[in-house]
């Protein structure tokens, strides 16, 4: 499990570790994938740099803004349920415009962080399915 002790500053420069949290009988799970990396004044286009100069805390080493990837894991009596965004284990590249990167792939492991296996989970609900639409990175 992530530290919450962290200060902000370092954790608004990662992606988002592994989160859990219980509602009665069923624990909800945030299941890290990858991250995707933006580039600020794109994304935020009211902003100036110096604005960013001002705030390098919420700034990779790179400039840029970090989100994070990943799933919901349900579970509730043995039973678990996937809700995903479906990126999957691949990494993209866009040369412009308020995307930098995207990557994907950490599912499995995260998964197993949480003590389950792909073949555990009972049934798999995607938000919304990648294509692709950027310049593959690898």
């Amino acid at each position: 499990m992530a530290d919450l002790t962290e200060t902000q500053d370092v954790r608004l420069r990662r992606p988002a570790g592994i989160r859990s949290i219980r509602l009665g009988d069923t624990k909800v799970s945030y299941v890290p994938d990858g991250d995707v990396r933006l580039r600020p004044l794109q994304l935020l286009q009211d902003s100036t740099d110096e604005v960013w100069a001002a705030h390098p805390e919420y700034l990779d080493p790179e400039g840029h803004l970090v989100g994070s990837v990943g799933g919901l894991l349900v579970e509730h009596g043995g039973r678990a349920l996937l809700i995903d965004a479906g990126f999957g284990p691949q990494e993209h590249a866009a040369p412009d415009g308020p995307l930098a990167t995207i990557r994907g792939g950490s599912l499995v492991r995260s998964l197993a962080e949480l003590g389950r296996r792909p073949e555990d989970i009972e049934a798999v609900a995607f938000t919304h399915l990648f294509f692709q639409l950027f310049k593959s990175v690898s």
